[in-house]
């Protein structure tokens, strides 16, 4: 791959006018090259997908990964040059592709750049590159600062059920990575009022659900080895906070990443120290990628409708029960993650707990003691992943569930 765009068209003449003006568009200082494929012989054909910088100087938000055709006729001394942006790679290679170049000439992204932090974001980089007309590009933006992200909306031709679909790209300026998630909605203005609020997970398609747990579950259980090793030679011990008066999970400066606050019922926090230890240790490494925007949770119905049901372990033999819900005026967040109950699921325990916790209050004394118990235990500060510090090598971190595993970063 060069390290300077160079068309060679020095000898050339532009073939139209909106060749003449695609040439006068880019300068190559600004452009800094990911993927590109130059055909033989005589390179009548190049094919480039490109960072502008000098978009980041313009209108906020606007698309920064510039594509460019050019096809040159030897004969005739000329050249045709076509372009246009997008706010991601993917899509850029799809432009590409569907201008005639072959797609496993600009696959692969030089070395240097950021790398996909999980699986799934490949696959959904290859779906969308793969797509042909599939997506029709309705918005796209682009953020290179807190968060720093970048989404494309789109509207699916092959979806019979919520076609608009949104792909947001987020990045981990720390460890070179990012993530790259697809998002269902039923119409546009849904879709805009979920990137104005994020206070919900982002509704990922059916099949995309089932991949993100195991792929959480897997990671879970590399990270989580070494603890369990360490925890067969030393017994689990309460943590210092919380108990029957309340828990506050999270403090410090990696507080500020997480997308949701914390709570958790009194009687929750026991059923967490009552866990084997293997399970405490997957549960708090989900409670973690919940407050941090996971969506690997799923609704519940009946008696429990308006709460979240999360799988634990892979025989999804333990479960948790969970609520969104608004944090307390005195958090830094909008909303919460508010932890009900966990436990088994056989004979639907784990369930009767939760049901029991949310039953309304009948004003009795003891609805009463409940009621404040509840409020007490209310977090004060959110979950924190504490990225930046080594991992905890006892499930005894349980007062911060971020202690408990370190997660690669993604949502």
């Amino acid at each position: 791959m060069s390290t300077e765009l160079d068309f060679h068209l020095d000898d050339l003449a532009p073939a139209d006018a909106d060749s003449e003006y695609a040439e006068q568009q880019f300068w190559s200082g600004d452009l800094t090259v990911l993927t590109e494929h130059h055909t033989a012989p005589h390179g009548s054909h190049s094919y480039v997908v490109a960072h502008d910088g000098s978009v980041t100087w313009g209108v906020p938000g606007e698309p920064q990964v510039a594509v460019i055709k050019v096809a040159r006729d030897l004969s005739l001394n000329t050249f045709t040059m076509e372009t246009a942006y997008h706010a991601t790679v993917p899509f850029a290679q799809n432009w590409l592709i569907e201008h005639g170049c072959p797609p496993e000439q600009i696959t692969e992204v030089g070395a240097g750049f950021s790398t996909p932090a999980d699986d799934l974001t490949v696959r959904i980089e290859t779906q969308i590159r793969e797509s042909g007309t599939r997506y029709e590009v309705i918005e796209s933006q682009t953020s290179d600062y807190d968060p720093c992200e970048a989404w494309t909306l789109t509207r699916d031709s092959q979806a019979a059920q919520a076609p608009v679909r949104l792909f947001l790209e987020e990045g981990d300026s720390n460890a070179h990575t990012y993530t790259l998630r697809e998002g269902t909605f039923p119409d546009e203005e849904t879709a805009l009022r979920w990137l104005d609020d994020r206070s919900t997970p982002l509704p990922q398609p059916p099949d995309h659900l089932g991949e993100t747990a195991a792929l959480r579950t897997r990671a879970a259980l590399a990270r989580s080895a070494k603890q369990l090793r360490d925890a067969e030679e030393r017994p689990w011990s309460p943590p210092v906070r919380g108990s029957r008066t309340g828990t506050a999970f999270g403090t410090g400066e990696a507080a500020v990443s997480a997308r949701f606050a914390f709570a958790a019922h009194p009687d929750a926090i026991e059923d967490l120290r009552n866990l084997p230890d293997r399970i405490r240790d997957l549960a708090l490494l989900e409670l973690q990628n919940l407050v941090h925007g996971s969506d690997d949770c799923l609704p519940l119905k009946g008696r429990l409708a308006g709460y979240h049901k999360v799988y634990v372990d892979p025989s999804v033999a333990y479960r948790m029960v969970i609520q969104f819900r608004p944090a307390p005026p005195s958090s830094n967040h909008k909303r919460e993650v508010y932890l009900v109950a966990a436990g088994s699921r056989k004979d639907y325990a784990v369930y009767r707990s939760a049901h029991l916790r949310t039953a309304p209050e009948r004003g009795t004394e003891a609805d009463s003691r409940t009621a404040a118990r509840v409020q007490a235990a209310r977090a004060r500060s959110p979950l924190a992943n504490q990225s930046a510090a080594a991992p905890s090598t006892s499930p005894a971190a349980v007062q911060s569930p971020a202690a408990a595993s370190r997660k690669a970063p993604q949502r």
